[in-house]
């Protein structure tokens, strides 16, 4: 074992804040992501040695610069990161050799412009990612290559409605769906299987009904996904008999590239939030009379059907983590330590 840089809090050297990239397709050297107090956060590179263990020799390397790289993906033709260049803020690919090295086709040109980090996912062999301008949210697509990077769609908004988060990204059958802001209180529910083709809304804002992009926050609560379907909960559906007569939420099942409305809930089993899907029944958790009771209920996917199954009183709690075996829902409220089985 030996010391290839020292890395410190205080006066006496460096700090480190290091993430290592995805090692599959990286060649000599072996890059990580560190901080210190000369050159800020860069991309560093080692080859096992002191002297080979130093700031990434492709990127700028000017004290204080700063770069804030940032992995998003390791793809077939190298891994993908984000750094700050005298050009601004830019995707690059590597695989560790100055020809396997390049900057991708500039996205983010202005001082509006803002890559939502958190939210990128890997599609099959190619890189789903959001920016931001200011009139726009831009969806994008990356497999590496020049040619390969491009812009999916861009969803139009008003400089004031600019969101500071974005909606992340649900896989299945190598399609990813997601929420999207079309303008103020007008939110819609695409799909993207990673072409401009493959990209189009799957629900609009008359169907979706969710006004605000805070309800994305909530979205764990309310999207339930298997490995092939996709059950989301929405407000405020106008029933199919065409009355004016609003129940509170609706289900809608996502499969491939359809959408359609799976059922309508009635107001006595209007959930708070969805549970899980297990052994082909989706569970959710009721509460009424200011959140005094709790009832649980369920719906068999293949009948349609739902059923209440338990009622309990807790106030102002909820169901908080529950898990099926052998033929038994077992779970916990958040205000308690006691577990709760029902068959």
């Amino acid at each position: 074992m030996r010391l290839l840089a020292k890395f410190f809090w205080g006066i006496l050297g460096l700090t480190l804040n290091s993430t290592l990239m995805a090692t599959d397709n990286i060649k000599t050297p072996y890059l990580f992501i560190g901080e210190d107090r000369v050159m800020g956060r860069q991309l560093w590179q080692t080859d096992g040695t002191e002297t080979g263990t130093q700031v990434y020799r492709y990127l700028q390397k000017s004290p204080n610069t700063d770069s804030n790289p940032y992995p998003l993906a390791n793809l077939p033709t190298g891994a993908i990161f984000s750094a700050i260049t005298n050009q601004g803020l830019k995707l690059w690919r590597t695989d560790g050799t100055p020809k396997g090295t390049i900057a991708l086709p500039t996205l983010i040109n202005n001082a509006y412009n803002k890559v939502f980090i958190p939210t990128s996912i890997t599609l099959g062999t190619k890189l789903l990612f959001w920016t931001n301008e200011r009139t726009a949210t831009i969806l994008n697509v990356t497999d590496g290559n020049i040619d390969g990077t491009k812009v999916l769609h861009k969803f139009l908004h008003q400089p004031q409605n600019t969101p500071e988060t974005q909606s992340p990204f649900y896989v299945l059958k190598q399609h990813a769906y997601f929420a999207i802001e079309q303008g103020r209180q007008n939110i819609e529910w695409w799909m993207t299987d990673g072409s401009l083709a493959g990209t189009h809304r799957l629900l609009d804002s008359r169907q979706l009904r969710v006004k605000e992009l805070s309800y994305l926050s909530q979205w764990n609560k309310n999207i339930i996904t298997t490995k092939q379907d996709l059950y989301l909960l929405s407000p405020n559906q106008q029933n199919n008999h065409g009355s004016s007569k609003l129940t509170d939420k609706v289900l809608w099942h996502i499969n491939g590239k359809t959408a359609e409305k799976f059922y309508e809930f009635p107001p006595t089993a209007t959930p708070y939030n969805l549970i899980g899907i297990f052994e082909d029944k989706l569970f959710w958790q009721v509460h009424h009379q200011n959140n005094e009771y709790i009832e649980l209920w369920y719906i068999s996917l293949a009948t349609r059907q739902a059923k209440k199954i338990y009622t309990t009183k807790a106030v102002n709690d909820e169901i908080n983590t529950a898990h099926y075996a052998k033929g038994h829902l077992y779970f916990s409220f958040s205000n308690s330590h006691d577990i709760w089985v029902s068959d």
